[in-house]
């Protein structure tokens, strides 16, 4: 079997694999759903159960969407702008005569990011509620809930309501509409209608009849002094109803004094030219932005001649506000339930860990899902793109910290990264395991054949690259130290790398540079390059960030009760590593199960139990051993 056939074979597995993404629970505490803004559509509606219906706040049965139609069909939300989606609950209509045994959602691209486990029952509750938590965030102007199989005596598909909410990143869970009813006062407009002040806009209710509105055409303005500086992280826009008013441009300033000159921009709308009955916007800033006061301004109408809005929510957290006691704790147990009501946090570049509520007990990390970006230490790597990572606490008392507890269940927390998705052009490229981390850039690197080290630590890594280029490109790769041109591929050494022993980085721009802590990290770079290439013929610019996700990745071949010439195991033991496997068990003794076993190891001292058999010589063996341990 050539080590190209296999190479086809696992990266086509890749791509199934890492297609779907991980679902948790708990979903949309302290935000706001953005499911209320989009344009719905589906594939068929009854009459009286339209698909706007899945998307109005209201989970009961009399406002749910029904196709009254079979299966396979779909729901689809659509936003006036990119937003970066990280969290679903659907909540399926409440009929057991019609359950939904396979789904799947769709980005705007067509591409699965989420594929549901079967249902061949409704055991979760009436009505099923499903909750949808993506490891990866995806940014998106679409989401589309496909539908594909039902187990029905009656031909329907119903969803009482579809919430989607953007990625928790910057979003803390006990956010509250700051703007929320602080007294006439406290709002200010460039104009209004005496019957629809300012105030209407900041009082909780989004109906039509509790508006402000200028009577007067763009541009204009209503702002609202939020009473001291306040942590604002998200903001919803409830414009008037009626598609005869169109807001086109549209952006929001804040102030610490509220004078003239004081306002800085924090957020400009992409241009809206098509009406819509209903329009909700919905606002996640990139990071917290801390102010007093804050102005929504309508610098143009695409229809109409009065700016209004129905309502303004201004939603974030008051610092200076009181800080939620922790209950004291007596024991190990007492403070384990302390720091597990509270996620982390991050403050620069530490993860901080919830209080124990003694000075008796401490508390660490136990462990996390990805310490190439949360260390021990709690020290915090940026990804480049936000990142969901499953922490799990351990608490401990001070006074002997061998005396310990830890959690089964994980904290989530989403760190920020350098880059958010939309910025990313070319496409992540499959390789086997999947990069851990991506940004596309654009264009190509061209290979110039020339392998260049920056010391001579990797010269032996360095000539086995070249051989996996040899063998699966038919690229004559050259050698050599010095400083890389245009088209080289550069591997240096950095002990400081946080991306542990077997991790690496690429930058690949006119030089691909490739930066290891060891000739480990370094040799799986040169893996995942030969892979690109045999795939692709070149290679996308971009930044990787790649680090094994399992410190033990093996694989076992029972040699002892089906014969394998020593020959195929090399060569299998070849394949393992270079698909980044770096442990190999080789079951070379055994005298029981199903099949005959055998000693498939030449015994001097006990030739007896090699007799019948076909075995390995000792000193085969211990080169082959040899080998595969230089193969690593």
């Amino acid at each position: 079997m050539s080590l190209k056939r296999i190479l086809a074979f696992l990266i086509c597995v890749s791509m199934i694999v890492t297609g779907t993404p991980i679902a948790f629970a708990a979903v949309g505490e302290g935000k706001v759903n953005i499911g209320l803004e989009a344009t719905a559509s589906a594939y068929a509606e009854w009459k009286d159960n339209p698909a706007s219906f899945a998307f109005d706040g209201d989970k009961s049965y009399n406002k749910r969407w029904a196709s009254e139609a079979g299966a396979p069909g779909y729901l689809k939300a659509t936003f006036f702008s990119e937003k970066n989606i990280g969290e679903f609950r659907i909540t399926w209509e409440e009929n057991d005569n019609c359950i939904i045994k396979d789904y799947h959602i769709e980005d705007a691209a067509g591409n699965t990011i989420y594929t549901a486990a079967t249902v061949t029952e409704n055991t979760i509750g009436k009505p099923r509620i499903d909750e949808i938590l993506l490891d990866n965030p995806v940014a998106t102007t679409e989401i589309k809930l496909c539908i594909d199989e039902i187990i029905a005596g009656y031909q329907s598909i119903g969803v009482q309501e579809f919430e989607i909410y953007e990625a928790s990143s910057v979003l803390p869970d006990n956010m509250k509409n700051l703007a929320l009813n602080l007294g006439d006062g406290a709002y200010l407009a460039s104009a209004a209608y005496p019957t629809m002040p300012a105030k209407m806009a900041f009082d909780g209710d989004i109906g039509l009849n509790s508006r402000w509105s200028t009577e007067a055409d763009a541009p204009g303005w209503i702002q609202a002094n939020l009473g001291g500086k306040k942590d604002i992280y998200q903001m919803r826009i409830v414009w008037e109803y009626w598609d005869a008013v169109v807001v086109k441009n549209y952006h929001i300033e804040v102030s610490d004094t509220g004078v003239d000159g004081s306002w800085r921009t924090i957020y400009t709308a992409p241009v809206v030219e098509t009406p819509e009955e209903g329009r909700k916007d919905v606002i996640t800033l990139p990071s917290k932005v801390t102010a007093q006061y804050i102005k929504l301004v309508v610098d143009e109408l695409a229809r109409g001649n009065n700016v209004s809005a129905q309502e303004f929510e201004v939603f974030g957290l008051d610092p200076s506000g009181p800080v939620e006691p922790v209950d004291p704790a007596n024991n190990l147990q007492e403070a384990l339930t302390n720091v597990m009501k509270k996620a982390p946090t991050i403050s620069g570049s530490k993860l901080i860990l919830p209080e124990t509520g003694s000075d008796k007990f401490g508390v660490r990390l136990f462990g996390c899902s990805n310490k190439a970006v949360i260390a021990d230490d709690l020290t915090i790597t940026k990804p480049l793109q936000d990142m969901t990572i499953n922490v799990f606490y351990e608490v401990y008392e001070i006074a002997d910290d061998t005396k310990t507890l830890h959690s089964n269940d994980p904290k989530t927390i989403v760190v920020k990264g350098t880059y958010t998705p939309a910025s990313s052009i070319n496409e992540k490229p499959n390789v086997v395991p999947g990069l851990r981390e991506w940004k596309g850039n654009e264009g190509d690197f061209s290979f110039s054949g020339s392998l260049v080290i920056g010391s001579e630590k990797l010269r032996e890594t360095a000539d086995m690259v070249a051989n996996y280029l040899n063998d699966m490109v038919d690229i004559q790769a050259t050698v050599k130290k010095g400083t890389p041109g245009a088209g080289d591929i550069f591997f240096k050494l950095d002990k400081s790398s946080t991306v542990g022993a077997e991790g690496y980085t690429m930058d690949i721009a006119d030089i691909l540079t490739v930066v290891s802590p060891t000739a480990k990290g370094a040799l799986y770079a040169g893996s995942s390059i030969t892979q690109i290439l045999y795939q692709y013929g070149s290679i996308p610019k971009g930044l990787v960030r790649d680090y094994p996700q399992y410190e033990i990745r093996s694989v076992m071949l029972d040699v002892a009760r089906l014969y394998t010439p020593l020959p195929y195991l090399e060569e299998v033991t070849r394949y393992a590593s270079f698909f980044k496997i770096n442990e190999m068990h080789v079951h070379i003794n055994d005298s029981d199960g199903e099949q005959e076993g055998a000693f498939r190891v030449e015994s001097k001292r006990f030739p007896k139990i090699n007799q019948g058999i076909i075995t390995y010589s000792q000193d085969d063996y211990r080169k082959y051993q040899k080998d595969a341990k230089n193969t690593e």
